[in-house]
């Protein structure tokens, strides 16, 4: 698997979708954070993440509509521990008119280094049928908004290579 080749100033340059200081009761027999609650904090920072491009909670209810993970890799790259403070930052790599690939940093803010990167592929929902549907007009507008912003980066995006919207 090759190196990700990136620095904590560059990530943080991405929108801030969630932060959490970590409980004691994300220990796990090995002194740091259980592997369950990386997937826990991503998932809180895709709900942030949701919630730029207009597709919350609220929206949800008001338009039977919503997201499902189809896929998703995550690089463990640095330890996490009780007390620190993790921020996730969200960059959007592509998008199909109904589905989107999303690659998320944490970065441990004692630490000042990135100790995990989950890359997704995320399908809008009509929860009505359980079928994917085209996204709504506001969160493609703002879809685009952020991929055009995120692809004049000048730094490469750490894919696994295999996903795509």
């Amino acid at each position: 698997m090759p190196r990700i080749e990136m620095n904590v100033a560059q990530v943080a340059t991405l929108p801030c979708t969630h932060s959490e200081t970590i409980p004691v009761s994300y220990l796990d027999e090995m002194g740091h954070m259980n592997v369950r609650w990386y997937t826990d904090l991503f998932s809180s920072g895709s709900a942030g993440f949701m919630q730029l491009i207009d597709l919350g909670w609220e929206k949800i209810a008001e338009q039977h509509g919503g997201t499902f993970i189809l896929e998703s890799h995550t690089r463990f790259l640095s330890e996490v521990r009780v007390g620190q403070t993790v921020h996730m930052h969200a960059r959007l790599i592509g998008r199909s008119t109904k589905r989107y690939h999303l690659l998320q940093f944490m970065v441990n803010e004692d630490k000042h280094d990135i100790s995990a990167v989950n890359e997704a592929v995320v399908a809008h929902i009509d929860l009505r049928m359980r079928r994917q549907a085209s996204m709504p007009e506001d969160a493609s507008r703002k879809l685009d908004e952020f991929l055009a912003e995120h692809q004049k980066l000048n730094w490469d995006p750490p894919v696994c290579g295999v996903m795509k919207a």
